[in-house]
């Protein structure tokens, strides 16, 4: 077992409390925004609910059939087993143990479990660098992580890793990882799979980066960093391979990859992606999704043995826009940029809808792209040496516009304005908008508005 299925296994657990106890349910409600779908107004279970979120773990081994997922128990001990956490799971470790303290009263009194304070203790390791000045830290961040009458929202992350910061208890690259979060940033919109049929629902993830520091990383790093053959060396945790397909000459400049991804070394998916770019001044973008049967048989066609799709992965698309300029101020040739990732998947039945969202997230592949991105391109570009070392695989692109248009493109931020605008419209109708939702909603409808306007302008 490893970090990815210990935490796969806390929110499993979560997820059998809430689908056994109402009151447990409230509980990952307030915790986890996505559980609110199965409440009404007045805070009872919804009856048979297919669009909610509960139950998703009964049919984790069907969606992962040969995938052994923690109990409780099984995971909290895997979390305690491991010395060196990186960065971004630590991250991921306080957002999950959070969580399960609050719903799972067998994790604050923990017995003969592994203490909250001991599977923290790697945070305060890192934020402080030394291991003897680690002193009682573990327990000073624990008390704060358990503090359910201070840290009482679904998100609370901007005070809590401010405190924790403050007194040297997580660092500050830590903070910054949590506060880029994945469930509350999740939008459900129907897209059209590979083969044409409309998948209704999808979940999708937008997230920008803004004037995010490359220091001296060069475009031609960036390009090679955003590469999908390239992705196992950022983060090697979870895309375990990425397999290039030889194509023939009629395929033109879209390439293709078998995407290998799970908790490496154990695979859990295996979808044959397709995917090109587009390079203008001060930008450069990749865009993705899975090849259809047309394009496994194009492939085929030139002596590659016949290849079959996972059909697990019903949608995996997205794209990856850097728009890149001189840093302000900063010496010659040093690049800040502003990264948006979008991300859209959808996995096979019989998930319920809202736990589509939410597997997407705490699987780690909604917003792995994000912090690949961030991984490689962090610490002024030390990410590809922390993945693996500077022997990146070449493969360049062919900037022409024409590699970028010969895929369809998938309009993710005008589709995501409207689709946002008209659940906040009903909202308001039906008088359900909470201040929750509407600084949600208001921040999609900010960054999608923008990027949709942004597309449309340059097209004229």
């Amino acid at each position: 077992m490893s970090e990815l299925s210990a935490r796969l296994g806390l929110y499993a657990a979560i997820d059998r409390a809430a689908a056994e106890d109402d009151g447990r349910l409230r509980l990952a409600g307030q915790v986890i925004p996505l559980y609110r779908r199965d409440v009404d107004a007045d805070g009872d279970r919804r009856p048979a609910n297919p669009d909610g979120t509960t139950g998703w773990a009964a049919h984790l081994d069907a969606l992962l059939p040969g995938v052994e997922i923690p109990d409780l128990d099984q995971a909290l001990a895997e979390l305690a087993d491991l010395a060196e956490v990186s960065e971004l799971d630590q991250a991921r470790r306080l957002k999950a143990l959070w969580a399960a303290a609050r719903v799972l009263p067998e994790v604050r009194n923990a017995g003969n479990l592994p203490s909250v304070a001991g599977l923290l203790r790697p945070l305060v390791q890192t934020a402080r660098g030394d291991d003897s000045l680690v002193e009682d830290g573990p327990e000073h961040l624990s008390r704060e992580v358990l503090d359910s009458d201070r840290f009482t929202t679904a998100d609370p992350w901007a005070d809590l890793t401010q405190v924790a910061v403050d007194r040297g208890l997580i660092s500050a690259r830590v903070a910054e990882l949590v506060n880029v979060g994945c469930d509350a940033w999740v939008t459900l919109v129907p897209v059209k799979s590979a083969t044409g049929v409309t998948i209704d629902p999808a979940a999708r993830i937008i997230s920008t980066i803004t004037n995010f520091d490359l220091g001296a990383v060069t475009v031609a790093t960036v390009k090679e960093c955003v590469d999908p053959l390239n992705w196992p060396r950022c983060l090697p945790s979870f895309w375990c391979a990425m397999e290039p397909i030889a194509a023939p000459a009629s395929a033109g400049p879209v390439r293709f990859v078998r995407e290998v991804v799970g908790d490496c070394p154990q695979a859990w998916f295996n979808p044959y992606l397709r995917y090109a770019a587009k390079e203008s001044p001060g930008e450069y973008v990749l865009q993705y999704d899975l090849a259809g049967p047309g394009n496994l048989a194009l492939l085929s066609s030139v002596g590659v043995p016949p290849l079959v799709q996972d059909t697990r992965v019903e949608v995996d698309s997205g794209l990856i826009k850097i728009s890149h300029r001189q840093r302000p101020g900063g010496p010659p040739g040093h690049l800040e940029a502003d990264i948006t990732t979008s991300k859209t998947i959808r996995f096979a039945e019989p998930l319920p809808t809202g736990a589509i969202a939410l597997f997407a997230c705490i699987s780690g592949w909604a917003d792995k792209t994000r912090e690949m991105m961030t991984g490689c391109l962090g610490s002024a570009g030390s990410g590809l040496a922390r993945g693996g070392g500077p022997d990146v695989k070449a493969s360049p692109h062919d900037t022409d516009a024409s590699a970028y248009e010969s895929m369809t493109p998938e309009w993710e931020y005008s589709r995501v304005w409207c689709e946002t605008m008209g659940r906040f419209i009903e909202g308001a109708v039906a008088k359900s908008v909470t201040a929750d939702s509407l600084l949600q909603d208001l921040s999609l409808l900010a960054a999608a508005g923008a990027q949709a306007v942004i597309q449309q302008a340059s097209k004229r």
